[in-house]
């Protein structure tokens, strides 16, 4: 029986500034680059950061927090390999929000 390769859970730590990508195979940690994942703000920057492959979870670490309550696009394209050569169905797409109970900034007088 053949299994597919695909996207099992995305988790966000927002106290790590981290999102999470599991998959259901060990990942080729030479197929993820800036090209193969990005992050894209509600704005339509590109969001900046950092890549650590460990067996089959794929950990993103943001390089500035994001701003309250924006939502990000997590944009995954279909040429993600597994160690075994294995391409991901088709490519995908996720929205992302880091939730905040912060609206605006604090201003102290004195």
């Amino acid at each position: 029986m053949y299994k597919k390769f695909n996207l099992s859970s995305v988790k966000k730590n927002t106290a790590k500034n981290q999102i999470e990508l599991k998959f259901n195979f060990e990942i080729d940690e030479k197929s993820i680059t800036s090209d193969t994942i990005s992050l894209v703000a509600s704005n339509g920057s590109r969001i900046d950061f950092d890549t650590k492959v460990v067996d089959d979870l794929i950990i993103l670490t943001l390089k500035t927090w994001p701003d309250p309550n924006d939502t990000l696009h997590l944009l995954i394209k279909k040429e993600v390999k597994s160690i075994d050569g294995r391409l991901i169905n088709s490519a995908l797409r996720y929205k992302i929000t880091f939730e905040s109970e912060i609206t605006s900034s604090v201003v102290i007088k004195e």
